[in-house]
């Protein structure tokens, strides 16, 4: 079997041919399903657009608002520098002068980068912001920052705490998303460290922070270590790491928050069939196994893996790999709580790295009741995706949606189109 086509700069999804990384597992096999989904929008559905809001950024793949600061929105390359896009004033524009520049201490390679960036929610008194990144020879840092008190739009590039490291085996698969919860904790979504069909098992290893998503308090500030929040649901278990708040994951590329309802939302990668959109209320006391490498998405993958003695949650969505745009590494988004665009409150939306398409869900009740696909609306006459390499949506202080191209460089601002 030959290893599927992958596209220039895929950060995400490595679907190399497993026995060549794995040496032979047994994988379990399954007749073909259906094909991703391409439901047309409901009649009353909102005509929406994607409005271009910057382009020349090298490699763009995340971005962010701070508090207090609702007209600008921070987004990071890759290489390790953090620009600054001004939404107000008479046109938006791209700062010249970045927030942030650390790209001497950040490895590049495969999938590492400057990866996740979260503020304090006192940010204003603060100045304080959290880093996620691969240093030099790989490893996760977590760092916390400040900015500088003479420059608030720069930061103190002598403030960096390390607050928590992980060697990364591979050099693919180190997650990404960093947000702080509806509940001020931290979280932070690690990959299975790397390779193909996670030869070490970290997604079912409880001793790993690695194929998690992990809780931290980092409420002491400036010069404190993170503690491990009390209601986390595995501490006073010895056989996991405190930390870890759920698992079972692959690559959690990119999970966010509901602002409206506090529900998680999870856009796992997958192997080589399926991808996933994991989903958990609220409620949620967290330990949820979403079952990888057992299973990919809601099917069995690995033969030869003991069934976990936990249940193992189903994802609230999942498309086949393929499709006529070759679809296969699902880049998660947000529900949109925006004002402009009223018709779309309350969808998630989502899409693919490797396709560009972009996607709606709706759901009450953590059921899954409608599914769009936004594509044919987004690309216009074009037959490709909505955006080239989707690499990242991100969320303005209003809850207006953007969407990033890694390749071309490109942020673009979905739009009502009236």
């Amino acid at each position: 079997m030959a290893p599927p086509t992958i596209r220039p700069l895929a950060l995400f999804s490595l679907c190399l041919t497993p026995a060549l990384l794995l040496g032979g597992v047994a994988l379990a096999q399954e007749p073909a399903p259906a094909e991703i989904v391409d439901q047309e929008p409901p009649v009353d559905f909102p005509k929406i657009k994607l409005t271009q809001v910057a382009k020349g950024m090298t490699q763009p793949l995340y971005g962010t608002a701070a508090p207090g600061q609702p007209e600008r929105l921070y987004l990071l390359e890759k290489a390790g520098v953090i620009k600054v896009l001004e939404l107000g004033g008479p046109r938006i524009r791209l700062r010249e002068q970045p927030f942030l520049n650390i790209s001497k201490k950040v490895s590049t390679r495969s999938e590492r980068g400057l990866l996740g960036l979260a503020f304090a929610a006192d940010y204003v008194s603060s100045g304080i912001f959290y880093i996620h990144y691969n240093n030099l020879e790989g490893d996760t840092i977590l760092a916390r920052m400040t900015v500088d008190p003479a420059d608030r739009l720069r930061a103190h590039s002598e403030s960096e705490e390390i607050l928590l490291q992980q060697k990364q085996p591979w050099a693919n698969h180190d997650g990404g998303e960093l947000c702080f919860g509806p509940d001020g904790m931290l979280y932070l979504g690690l990959g299975d460290g790397g390779a193909a069909n996670d030869p070490q098992n970290n997604g079912q290893k409880p001793g790993s922070l690695l194929g998690k998503i992990l809780r931290l308090n980092v409420s002491g500030g400036v010069g404190s270590p993170y503690t491990v929040p009390e209601d986390n649901p595995f501490v006073g278990d010895n056989d996991f790491r405190p930390e870890i708040w759920s698992w079972g994951l692959r690559n959690p590329w990119r999970f966010s928050f509901d602002r409206e309802t506090g529900d998680l939302w999870i856009g796992d990668v997958g192997q080589n069939k399926w991808e996933e959109v994991n989903f958990a209320p609220a409620s949620s006391m967290g330990g949820e196994n979403y079952g990888w490498r057992v299973r990919e998405a809601a099917h069995l993958f690995n033969n030869k893996d003991p069934k976990p003695d936990v249940p193992l949650i189903d994802p609230i969505f999942e498309y086949r790999q393929g499709g006529p745009l070759n679809a296969r590494s699902v880049t998660g988004g947000y529900v949109y709580r925006g004002s402009k665009i009223p018709g779309l409150h309350g969808w998630y939306v989502f899409g693919d790295y490797v396709s560009g398409q972009i996607w709606a869900l709706k759901q009450e009740n953590g059921e899954l009741i409608d599914e769009v696909d936004l594509t044919p609306m987004l690309a216009g006459k074009s037959d490709r995706g909505a955006v080239p390499s989707l690499a990242s949506f991100a969320e303005d202080a209003g809850g207006e949606l953007y969407v990033m191209s890694l390749s071309d460089g490109t942020v673009y601002r979905i739009d009502a189109d009236r």
